[in-house]
């Protein structure tokens, strides 16, 4: 939740930058509102590859998804073997479903 935090602090720096369009307060706001089970909800995917593709899949029929970008160590706590891990899966078993 680190991580997160110190999104909702860069959108809300974003937000008052001269050619900024739409309410980035607002979404700030949003953002450092959200919690733990939000974001497991809302916001992120994870699971086994199974899960990860039947997730995404979802959310390309529901939303209309064209394009996917993963981090696979966004709090920067996973140690560097399982990041390669959790990378590998992902591009052996989640990815070519999507091709």
């Amino acid at each position: 939740m680190a991580a997160v935090r110190g999104l909702g602090e860069r959108v809300a720096r974003s937000a008052p930058r001269p050619g900024t369009t739409g309410d980035w307060s607002a979404q700030a706001e949003h953002i450092q509102g959200m919690s733990y089970e939000d974001w497991l909800r809302d916001k992120v995917v994870f699971g086994t590859p199974d899960v990860v593709v039947a997730r995404l899949q979802q959310l390309r029929d529901e939303l209309g998804l064209t394009q996917l970008m993963y981090e696979v160590n966004y709090g920067r706590q996973l140690p560097y073997e399982l990041q390669l891990k959790n990378l590998r899966m992902i591009n052996q078993h989640v990815v070519p479903q999507f091709l």
